[in-house]
C-alpha cells in the first residue's frame, strides 16, 4: 500500500496521537549495502595471522598472578584478553561496521518524510520502532543525524533495550516513554511478520503496511 492520503485521512478522522514507524525498508533504503561476508572475511583473516602461543607467553606471568588472587583464568578468558588488547574484539568488529555503515549512502523514501513532516505541524508525536539488524544503535542514529531526519520525538532500537518487534513489549515501552496509549497509536512499516504482528498484538488502533 503506498497511498500516503489514505494514512493521513485516517489520522484525520480517528483520534490518533502518535505514528509509530519502521525504519528500514519503510523510511530507509540501502541500495549501496555494505559487503558484509568481505568485511567479517577481513577481521577473521587478521585473527588467523595471529601467533597465539607467542601471546599466550607474552602473558603468561599476568595470568598467572590474577590466577594467584582466585580467578578463574580459563583458555576463552585469555583469548578474549589477546583480542582486547589488539583490538579485534566482537565489540570493535561491531564499532567498525558501524562506522563503516554511517559513511553509506542511503535512500530516504520522500514520500513518506513528506507525510510525517505533515502530521509532525499537526502535533502528532512520532517515533520509529526498529529492529537494529547488523547496524548497531549508535549507528543507526547518527545516520538519522546526517540526513537531518531530526523529526522523531523518540527513537526505539531493538539491540538497546533487548527486545523488538514483534514482540508487543517493543511498543508498549514506546507508547509508556511518550506517555500515549496505543490505541491512539498507528504503526507504518513494510513486514507483515514484524510489524502488523507486533502492531496488531500491542493494541495499536491501526497498523499500515507499506
Amino acid at each position: 500500500m503506498e497511498n500516503y492520503r489514505e494514512i493521513l485521512d485516517y489520522v484525520e478522522k480517528n483520534p490518533i496521537s502518535a505514528v509509530s514507524l519502521d525504519l528500514w525498508n519503510t523510511l530507509l533504503f540501502d541500495d549501496s549495502e555494505i559487503d558484509k561476508n568481505t568485511f567479517l572475511k577481513v577481521f577473521f583473516k587478521e585473527l588467523s595471522n595471529v601467533n597465539w602461543s607467542k601471546e599466550l607467553i607474552k602473558y603468561h606471568h599476568y595470568f598467572k598472578k590474577m590466577e594467584r588472587t582466585g580467578k578463574v583464568i580459563s583458555l576463552e578468558f585469555k583469548i578474549n584478553f589477546i583480542l582486547m588488547k589488539r583490538r579485534k574484539t566482537l565489540k570493535d568488529l561491531t564499532f567498525n561496521y558501524g562506522k563503516i555503515a554511517e559513511r553509506n549512502n542511503y535512500r530516504v523514501n520522500k514520500k513518506l518524510e513528506n507525510l510525517l513532516i505533515e502530521l509532525k505541524k499537526r502535533g502528532i508525536k512520532l517515533v520509529i520502532i526498529s529492529n537494529t539488524g547488523s547496524i548497531p544503535a549508535f549507528s543507526t542514529k547518527k545516520i538519522l543525524q546526517n540526513l537531518k531526519l531530526d523529526i522523531f520525538d523518540y527513537i526505539f532500537l531493538s539491540s538497546e533495550h533487548g527486545i523488538g518487534k514483534p514482540n508487543p513489549k517493543a511498543f508498549e515501552k514506546t507508547a509508556s516513554k511518550i506517555g500515549i496509549p496505543l490505541d491512539s497509536f498507528i504503526h507504518i512499516g513494510d513486514s507483515n511478520e514484524f510489524d502488523f504482528v507486533g502492531g496488531e498484538a500491542s493494541g495499536v488502533r491501526k497498523t499500515f503496511i507499506i
